[in-house]
């Protein structure tokens, strides 16, 4: 099995077979409970290490045919093979961030005077930014430090312009926030990355599961809906970087199957 159970378990992120709305609950409760507590320091250290770059990055034209079409609040779902977390996190894809777009975009949206988005109004006018928690803290970085991946899918939230606004002011807000090692919606004052679009878009809650006792959201849980057009989010496209600066598009069956194949492993 490609995902280490006790890992998972370090950072409460064993999963149900996808699909499912059960918990997928190998190891004992108390031992999982004692091991919440070596959590942050196991999963800084996994997010650190580094088994590859990921295939955008160095590839401006798989980078340019995800984001072309892109606008403020696009969700992008990656698999993050680059980091050696991603080999211990359950599911397809092991990472949400959120598409903030160029400075342009953002005054477009009403957000020019952010005081947390000050760096992106401070950029080159060409820079394209994403807004996402991961270790150590929510952050804003430029879309190219947030692709250690080679597969990315770009999902739309269906909502105007002034919800989209507010939303992301939400998150925005969330900038400087500790990341969230143990992955409970509950506990506010950390966050992790699907945390994170709820602090914006709190209808997503609805596809919260209890892993451990834990309420949580797996990125793959999203993705899901994205594909059945449910909780307002829709798939845009899919895009893998390939070697020597290629890429391609991938089908919405092609995802499908992918997130099915990674629950079948459990």
């Amino acid at each position: 099995m490609r995902r280490l159970p006790l890992a998972c378990a370090l950072m409460l992120a064993a999963p149900a077979a996808a699909g499912e709305r059960g918990a997928y609950e190998p190891l004992p409760e108390g031992l999982v409970r004692s091991a919440q507590r070596l959590a942050p320091v196991f999963g800084t250290a996994a997010y650190r290490l580094t088994v590859g770059r990921g295939l955008f990055r160095g590839n401006p034209a798989a980078i340019g045919a995800l984001m072309r079409g892109l606008r403020p609040l696009d969700l992008l779902f990656v698999t993050n093979e680059g980091k050696w977390a991603h080999r211990l996190l359950p599911g397809h894809f092991s990472h949400v961030a959120v598409w903030l777009g160029t400075r342009a975009d953002v005054e477009a949206l009403g957000l020019g005077a952010h005081p947390a988005l000050a760096p992106v109004m401070r950029a080159g006018p060409g820079r394209q930014w994403v807004l996402e928690a991961v270790p150590p803290r929510v952050r804003i970085a430029p879309v190219g430090d947030a692709l250690p991946s080679t597969l990315a899918t770009a999902v739309r939230v269906q909502a105007g312009r002034a919800v989209r606004r507010k939303a992301l002011s939400a998150m925005a807000a969330q900038i400087g926030r500790p990341f969230d090692f143990r992955y409970d919606i509950a506990t506010p004052q950390q966050i992790f990355c699907t945390e994170l679009l709820l602090a914006g878009l709190p209808r997503l809650g609805v596809f919260q599961r209890r892993i451990y006792a834990t309420p949580t959201i797996l990125p793959d849980d999203l993705a899901q809906a994205a594909l059945a057009g449910h909780g307002g989010l829709s798939l845009l496209w899919s895009v893998r970087a390939l070697p020597g600066g290629r890429h391609e598009k991938v089908s919405a069956q092609d995802i499908r199957a992918a997130i099915r194949d990674e629950g079948r492993k459990r």
